[in-house]
């Protein structure tokens, strides 16, 4: 398992170093994913979540992207029932793209708050003039603050620990706040593993999330589930793009293909040149454009399978 996150390609040391990790993590050196039939909520088994340690080996920089449907759909409803003049948590701010997407729209850095580990994100974050802690939200002091509204982007499939959460949650929040989530949609991850692409491995990823499992943990937690919404259908040409791509990452994790020996030879290279060796492997892999076939086919006709799910929570005031 600690080859999918660090190579051996890219370093015997590294890979060692996660090995230690995962069996910290696990006890073991196996995970499962196990299945709520009711709900169809996915979840790592044993639940635990990837650590600080664990994700400064695996990825010690996270590209963020600087626009994400989630984003341009929580504006929308956030512009709908809250002023500029209104507060707001994000946790899990990355580079903080979404605060500068509200402070473009009128709202006050001093009324904005996030949370966010990287050191690249939290500088980010502190140039846009918002005060971001480098902590679980789980321990943060809001110094008395409570929030009209708080976002957790992509952040919710990495944390375990949903009591305790919650219980920060409510105590940062408001009376009749409001909580936007996006995680990634359930059924596209089993879409992606049934297709052989990257598969979603814990501990990055410990649950999966479907809009009944999303019914259950508002009512667990005395939300109410205000609405959950799957992100519009993928292009036929965005999906072949993103077939390939991911395809071509999953093999570089097997040994003897030629995706991994694109990934070796590319080592010695840095930034745009390493980009452009592994754009020409993917260019010249049959394996590759197979799966860009194969899931470029499937979006046909709007029939593809999104890619995020959203969830918009309202606090019983």
């Amino acid at each position: 398992m600690a080859e999918f996150f660090t190579s051996r390609v890219l370093g015997q040391e590294r890979c060692d170093r996660m090995e230690a990790i995962l069996h910290r993590l696990w006890g073991s050196d196996t995970v499962r994913v196990v299945r709520c039939d009711p709900c169809a909520f996915g979840y790592a088994d044993p639940f635990v979540a990837g650590t600080a340690e664990f994700y400064q080996l695996e990825a010690p920089d996270t590209p963020y992207p600087r626009d994400k449907w989630e984003y341009a759909h929580t504006l929308r409803r956030v512009s709908d029932r809250l002023s500029p003049e209104a507060s707001l948590l994000d946790i899990g701010a990355g580079k903080g793209y979404f605060l500068s997407r509200l402070i473009d729209r009128g709202w006050k850095p001093g009324n904005l708050m996030a949370t966010e580990f990287s050191v690249s994100g939290g500088e980010a974050i502190a140039r846009l003039g918002v005060e971001c802690r480098p902590t679980d939200v789980r321990s943060l002091d809001g110094g008395g603050r409570r929030f009209d509204a708080i976002t957790m982007f992509q952040v919710l499939e990495h944390l375990d620990g949903y009591d305790g959460l919650m219980e920060a949650v409510a105590r940062l929040a408001k009376p009749d706040a409001h909580l936007f989530v996006a995680v990634p949609n359930g059924d596209r991850i089993a879409f992606n593993e049934h297709n052989g692409l990257l598969p979603d491995c814990p501990p990055n990823h410990v649950s999966r999330w479907t809009p009944k499992s999303f019914q259950v943990f508002a009512d667990k937690y005395g939300w109410t589930l205000e609405g959950c919404e799957l992100e519009p259908a993928p292009t036929v040409a965005g999906e072949a793009v993103y077939g390939a791509v991911n395809r071509f990452i999953q093999r570089s994790h097997v040994r003897g293909t030629w995706a991994r020996a694109v990934y070796a030879g590319s080592r010695p290279f840095r930034g745009r040149v390493n980009k452009a060796v592994k754009a020409l492997g993917v260019a010249t892999s049959p394996d590759a454009w197979g799966a860009a076939a194969t899931v470029a086919r499937a979006a046909r006709g709007g029939g593809g399978v999104p890619h995020a799910l959203w969830a918009h929570l309202r606090r019983a005031g």
